[in-house]
């Protein structure tokens, strides 16, 4: 697990020495550990290894390169879908051993607009093979305190490159068995309700899930349920056991013995290939198989010797996959589990009525989820839904018993009976039926956990199991000592500005004692937003449920995009705008009000407008305590003239680049009346506007103006200790560990 935290890979006499005293220790039976932790190192430098190899052969060609190479995606091409998984067959003309190809993200959302004809249904098909002319671009995404880590997933996923098409040829038209069974299904399924998650729960493609229906399925705590995840892979695999005694019951015992074994590795299989044995399934595959290897060869193993075998077993497949959030959700799931057995059984259990037992058993393993999974979930989603026990104890054995069979059957029947498919589509969806009225009746069940509250709850929860194994005179003064300590020495911080790392776009979180106020919030597409992703868990992070205000500086996309998701989700008391709009607040010249110890001064525009372009963005001076920020939008060069006029600047401390680092604006005057302070862009990697204008970025540097840019920085967090500013910026954090380095120097060579 601790590959991703790596600065670098072994060196060559590194590993060789490893490798040496890994084989020395074999003798000695008493140095287990020391084998153990050779081995660990040795395996995971191999991956490093391996992965940095086909990582230089992928650029060893350049960034602007042409390929062949076979799709890996499903594709429903709704106008949302904009990327497709390409396994690279050759560069330019160059073949590949099978071994060493790269695994490639492409976008098409350019390469479609570039389509004069109507665009197919499925222009891309899984199995395929294309030529593609392809700009290369390093996994590298957007940085913020909490949220999405593209590295991180690109990684777990084992994708080498993102890029996007420039040209593509279709070479061989033959696509895969299973692309041509899910859009069978998926023509099947257009009339159901619920087909984005049928989908979901046969193919494992979540390409039609909504931001509304993810929403919903998150604050229920269905989310887990909607996809195929191990815990459907057990279940089909139990189904697999039965139909296998079934089938042993006709037939000579000696000859079928195995049966069950088989036709629930054989079903289990299935459905991972389903699903493209993708992370999760590949897991719960595995502890299938060694189960079934286990009864086999009648070995008498622990539970936990099981669980642990398939955590090495997955690890030593995929290190890098404990950078994904499903690797620590199903993992930890796992453990509570066996965790809650192992206490019920202890001293919960009683002779009573067989069912009444096992429905005991099932609540208190609910419970047991609930409460110890809670850290985890808070950690990645910053909340828990308090419903989730009840729900579930409904929705998984009913999805898992009902749903999940019939869809399975109406899969396999659509290859020979098509009356059978239809029926088994229509149950399988009216199944979800009370489950989506449960999770809908749920969705305000959701309860935000902040980071702090988090990492109470953490120590409270570590504590109680110290003190089940320890004496009380072991575990009363330092429960105490540690509880005081997490509450008490929180770092309470005055104020804060946030610059976020939207990409291209903008979005500023102004906080001050409890009062949060958002200048801009970023841009919006067609299955999300930048106030969805990254303000929105940011927002919960710190345990902030509404705020206090919205400031909408123009209504272009990369800067009023989110303004609907933010108003509905966290209900500002006001919104300002300088568009004449009936319910919002004036945001032009002369308005000034206070927030919490936060005063805003208005300097530009002088009057409202229908529709606010660049030039009549809302340019406000934010003053908290003796530091005085400077926000101003868009605006153009003559905005910037008549502000220069009418206004003096010599108390401003930081000010943000107006449009993004354009030559549009930042005049040579504008540059001079902000010598010698702090000047923060935001901006994004790989956009073909190429902002900043490198000249605009030299012109501020030669005025002594420090440069600081979110597409190098990340998000930018910027507070007081007494008489100086303290600027952070979050994309330096673990910067130096390997694969951070590996894609930051393909960057830097373009």
């Amino acid at each position: 697990m601790s590959s991703a935290y790596w600065p670098t890979n072994l060196p060559s006499f590194a590993f060789l020495l490893c490798v040496f005293s890994y084989l020395i220790t074999l003798k000695y039976s008493q140095a287990k550990l020391i084998q153990g932790i050779l081995l660990g190192l040795i395996i995971t430098s191999s991956h490093i290894t391996y992965y940095k190899s086909v990582n230089k052969l992928l650029y060893s060609q350049g960034h602007d390169i042409t390929i062949k190479g076979e799709i890996q995606s499903l594709i429903a091409f709704k106008e949302r879908t904009s990327s497709i998984l390409v396994q690279v067959r050759d560069i330019d003309t160059s073949p590949i051993k099978f071994y060493q190809s790269p695994l490639l993200r492409l976008s098409i959302r350019d390469f479609k607009k570039s389509l004069e004809k109507e665009i197919p249904k499925a222009l891309f098909k899984q199995g395929e093979l294309w030529e593609f002319t392809v700009k290369l671009r390093p996994p590298i995404g957007r940085h913020n305190e909490v949220g999405y880590k593209l590295e991180d997933y690109a990684l777990a996923k084992r994708i080498h490159s993102y890029g996007k098409i420039t040209n593509a040829t279709l070479i061989d038209n033959s696509s895969s068995i299973r692309n041509q069974w899910f859009l069978n299904v998926y023509d099947r399924t257009l009339k159901q309700e619920f087909q984005s998650l049928l989908l979901a729960l046969t193919f494992g493609y979540k390409g039609d899930i909504d931001a509304n229906e993810w929403k919903v399925l998150r604050n229920s705590g269905l989310a887990h349920l909607m996809a195929i995840s191990g815990l459907h892979i057990g279940f089909v695999f139990a189904i697999g056991w039965w139909l296998g005694k079934i089938a042993r019951s006709f037939l000579s015992y000696r000859v079928t013995v195995w049966l069950p074994v088989i036709t629930g590795c054989l079903l289990a299989t299935f459905y991972a290939w389903l699903a493209d044995f993708s992370l999760p399934t590949i897991r719960a595959l595995i502890a299938c198989l060694l189960v079934s290897l286990v009864l086999i060869l009648r070995w008498k193993w622990p539970k936990h010797l099981l669980f642990l075998w398939c955590l090495l077993l997955c690890l030593v497949i995929n290190p890098f996959s404990a950078l994904s959030m499903s690797f620590w959700l199903s993992f930890s799931a796992v453990s509570v589990v066996l965790l809650s057995l192992y206490f019920y059984q202890r001293f919960f259990i009683n002779k009573s009525r067989p069912f009444m037992e096992k429905l005991r058993q099932v609540v208190f393993i609910q419970c047991g989820l609930f409460v110890l999974l809670a850290p985890i979930q808070a950690y990645f989603f910053s909340g828990v839904s308090f419903l989730s026990p009840i729900i579930n104890l409904v929705s998984v054995p009913w999805v898992s018993l009902l749903t999940v069979p019939l869809s399975l059957l109406a899969v396999l029947s659509g290859q020979v009976n098509y009356s059978i498919s239809e029926l088994s589509w229509s149950l399988a969806n009216w199944s979800l039926t009370p489950i989506w009225w449960l999770a809908e009746k749920a969705d305000q069940s959701w309860f935000v956990l902040s980071h702090h509250t988090n990492s109470i709850l953490i120590i409270i929860i570590g504590l109680i199991g110290v003190r089940i194994i320890f004496p009380v005179k072991y575990f009363f003064q330092p429960f105490v000592f540690l509880l005081l300590c997490s509450v008490l020495i929180k770092p309470e911080k005055k104020w804060q500005v946030d610059f976020l790392d939207v990409g291209h776009g903008l979005s500023v979180l102004l906080s001050n004692q409890g009062h949060t106020v958002i200048y801009d919030t970023g841009m919006k597409w067609s299955n999300g937003s930048i106030a969805e992703s990254v303000i929105e868990p940011i927002l919960y992070s710190r345990g902030v449920k509404s705020i206090n205000g919205l400031i909408v500086s123009h209504s272009d996309n990369d800067h009023a995009g989110g303004k609907t998701y933010l108003t509905d989700v966290f209900n500002p008391a006001w919104i300002r705008t300088s568009e004449i709009r009936v319910n919002d607040k004036y945001c032009i010249k002369g308005e000034q009000w206070r927030e919490g110890e936060m005063l805003f001064t208005v300097i530009w525009p002088p009057k409202r407008v229908k529709r606010a372009y660049n030039p009549h963005s809302c340019v406000i001076k934010v003053k908290v305590e003796q530091w005085t920020f400077l926000l101003t939008g868009d605006i153009d060069a003559i905005s910037e003239m008549l502000i220069l006029n009418q206004n003096d600047f010599d108390d401003v401390d930081v000010f943000l680049v107006p449009h993004h680092g354009s030559n549009s604006s930042s005049t040579i005057r504008w540059a001079e009346e902000m010598k010698g302070k702090v000047a923060v862009v935001s901006t994004g990697r790989f956009t073909p506007w190429n902002l900043p204008n490198r000249e605009i970025k030299e012109r501020y540097k030669e005025k002594g103006i420090k440069w600081l840019d979110t597409a190098q920085l990340g998000q930018i967090n910027i507070t007081s200790d007494q008489n100086n500013l303290v600027i952070k910026g979050y994309s330096l954090l673990n910067h130096n560990v390997w694969y951070r380095k590996l894609f930051g120097d393909n960057l830097n060579s373009e």
